[in-house]
């Protein structure tokens, strides 16, 4: 996975929790440093089903999941985790995927994204869209 794009370490996202899920080790890992390096406290996992498990036992403030995964791709993920009464059916969360297809966008926000970011990542986009995420929750909150 390429990264485009550079940060000043701003800690622009100091004090966020964000959840990242992805099965490709790299992408997860080059996602995980970016926002690291701005600040963000991350919870990485590997698939849908690790993903509920850590919703269990942290409180992100957003989700960030790949689309195509084995097993249970992100949509299907999103969307089980939409339809689960609680807290963690209002987490604001941004699909994260190489596909350009408009279907399969279509598709992620159909399934509860708020938003499509595409692979590989500008750093300065993440964040932005992180922040955009945020006050979503706010604003969802009042």
């Amino acid at each position: 996975m390429c990264v485009r794009g550079s940060a000043e370490p701003a800690l622009l996202l100091a004090g966020l929790h964000l959840l990242v899920v992805d099965d490709d080790e790299t992408a997860r890992e080059a996602l995980t440093a970016a926002l690291e390096f701005l600040g963000a406290i991350v919870t990485a996992v590997v698939s849908a089903a690790d993903a509920r498990r850590a919703l269990e036992r942290v409180r992100p403030h957003a989700i960030l999941s790949d689309l195509r995964m084995p097993r249970e791709d992100g949509c299907a993920f999103i969307a089980s985790v939409r339809a689960t009464p609680g807290r963690a059916r209002r987490i604001p969360a941004a699909a994260v995927t190489a596909c350009r297809s408009r279907a399969e966008h279509r598709r992620a926000l159909d399934s509860g994204f708020s938003m499509v970011l595409p692979k590989p990542f500008d750093v300065q986009a993440v964040a932005g869209a992180v922040i955009d995420l945020c006050k979503r929750r706010r604003r969802a909150r009042h």
